[in-house]
């Protein structure tokens, strides 16, 4: 009986021995299978992650430029008036001509002007006669302070005469005030002027001013003496300096007007032509990027998208602070980023990426 006791004991633990055996295994098992599950898991997550290509930017030292249309416009433009009345004897000048200053414009008729200068002339002459004899009397006593005085008032009265006979006589002469060109004539010979009435508009072309109007933003970058490039229509170009700069907007446009000094000594430039001026602004820093990475987040802001240390789209707004055929020059980004510059189209705010980065020189060099 004892043996068969000891054989059913035996068996017994045998089969717990070989049970126990069998469910760690099993646990073992599943221990492995949910690891498994969970490596499979994350290896899937980073599968369905959006992958995109990053660039690394830094920002530069860069010279700003602003950029306006504007117009040529002459230096001066005058009507050049009669100061007296009379009859065109002559007008040596037609539209288009060059004339230097002082040249004859219009010539009017004297007519009984001379007779009156000569008139004017022999009374003076009497009247200097008169007052010598005066003064000469009344160191002698003869004459009173009173009556030299009064020769002495005639006297420098008909001198008075003169000279406003002269200036009668040179006005009819109209010269011109300054170097220009003949750009319209309103007297033909025969045709009277009344004093005020014009003769021709004169032009003066030399210096030219470029004029342009500054953005509120801008206007406080630009003053006088800052250097300017101006480019025409024609694809003349020309430089000059800024010379003029409004101290109050334009109440419509809320706009300052703004003069470039440039040279037209051979005449090239017309009055009322589109130029493009481009002035130097001072230095900022800021990232040179392709245009084509700009876009516009939910509030239709513009910016770039760019990936953070821990590979999560940021969406970073921007300022454009200048332009050229290569790229823009942005503002209000941090000196270093990394943007997205492959697949920013197709990721959000917030969403995690697989990165690779562009070996690609930066985009800000």
């Amino acid at each position: 009986m004892k043996s068969i006791l000891y054989a059913v004991i035996i068996t017994a633990l045998l089969a717990g021995w070989i049970y126990s055996g069998t469910l760690s295994a099993d646990a073992t098992s599943d221990d492995n299978d949910a690891n498994a599950d969970a490596s499979q898991s994350l290896d899937q997550k980073d599968a369905l992650a959006m992958h995109v290509r990053v660039r690394a930017s830094r920002a530069q030292k860069h010279h700003r430029t602003i950029k306006l249309r504007g117009r040529t416009e002459a230096w001066r433009t005058v009507d050049v008036k009669s100061e007296t009345s009379g009859r065109v004897i002559a007008r040596p000048v037609e539209r288009g001509d060059q004339v230097e200053k002082g040249a004859l414009l219009c010539e009017l008729a004297t007519d009984d002007r001379y007779a009156r200068l000569a008139e004017t002339e022999a009374i003076l002459r009497q009247f200097e006669l008169e007052y010598q004899a005066a003064s000469k009397l009344a160191k002698k006593g003869h004459r009173s302070e009173t009556q030299v005085a009064a020769t002495e008032a005639a006297r420098d009265g008909a001198k008075a005469s003169l000279e406003r006979m002269q200036v009668e006589l040179a006005r009819t002469r109209i010269t011109a005030p300054f170097a220009g060109v003949v750009d319209a004539t309103h007297a033909d010979i025969g045709s009277y002027l009344q004093a005020g009435a014009p003769c021709v508009q004169l032009v003066d072309l030399d210096p030219m001013r470029i004029v342009g109007f500054l953005a509120e933003r801008d206007a406080g970058l630009i003053t006088e003496g800052t250097d300017a490039s101006i480019s025409l229509l024609s694809g003349t170009e020309r430089s000059g300096q800024v010379n003029y700069v409004a101290v109050m907007a334009n109440p419509a446009t809320r706009t300052f007007r703004m003069e470039v000094e440039v040279d037209n000594k051979d005449g090239s430039l017309k009055d009322g032509i589109t130029a493009e001026i481009q002035l130097t602004a001072g230095v900022q820093m800021a990232h040179f990027l392709p245009p084509s990475l700009l876009t516009l987040n939910a509030d239709g802001q513009l910016g770039i998208r760019t990936v953070d240390d821990k590979n999560q789209v940021v969406f970073m707004a921007i300022e454009i602070a200048d332009d050229n055929r290569q790229g823009i020059w942005v503002t209000g980004l941090p000196d270093e980023v990394r943007v997205i510059v492959v697949g920013q189209d197709y990721v959000t705010h917030g969403q995690m990426v697989r990165v690779t980065m562009d070996e690609t020189a930066g985009a800000g060099s």
